[in-house]
C-alpha cells in the first residue's frame, strides 16, 4: 500500500470539500480505489 499525504493550507476545509461534500465525493467517484480522509 502506498500512503501520500497532502496538506491544504492556504484553503478552508469547507471550500475545499465544496457545500454538503460535494467536491470529496466527485475525488472519490473519479478514484474509486483511493481512500479518502478529510480531518480539520
Amino acid at each position: 500500500m502506498i500512503e501520500k499525504v497532502i496538506q491544504l493550507e492556504d484553503i478552508s476545509l469547507v471550500d475545499f470539500l465544496g457545500v454538503e461534500n460535494t467536491n470529496i465525493k466527485e475525488l472519490a467517484a473519479a478514484f474509486p480505489k483511493t481512500k479518502i480522509l478529510a480531518r480539520g
